[in-house]
């Protein structure tokens, strides 16, 4: 491991330990209870316009036909 990962390793604990520390605000378990109940395993439209808007990238195009079936 070099430096900059034991640095960045050293900061990702750091922020754990901070956020383990941390209250979390009046109702938020609640909260996020309710939320997943509702949660319905599909996508929303912006989930589906956000992926339409991603394209193809990374599809490999199609492959060429053949010579002999070449017009």
């Amino acid at each position: 491991m070099n430096d900059k990962e034991a640095g960045l390793d050293k900061l990702l604990g750091d922020l754990a330990a901070h956020y383990n520390n941390q209250n979390p605000p009046a109702g938020a378990l609640d909260r996020l209870k309710r939320r997943l109940k509702t949660e319905s395993r599909s996508l929303s439209d912006n989930d589906l316009d956000w992926l339409a808007a991603a394209g193809t990238a990374g599809e490999s195009p199609p492959p060429e036909p053949d010579d002999e079936f070449k017009s």
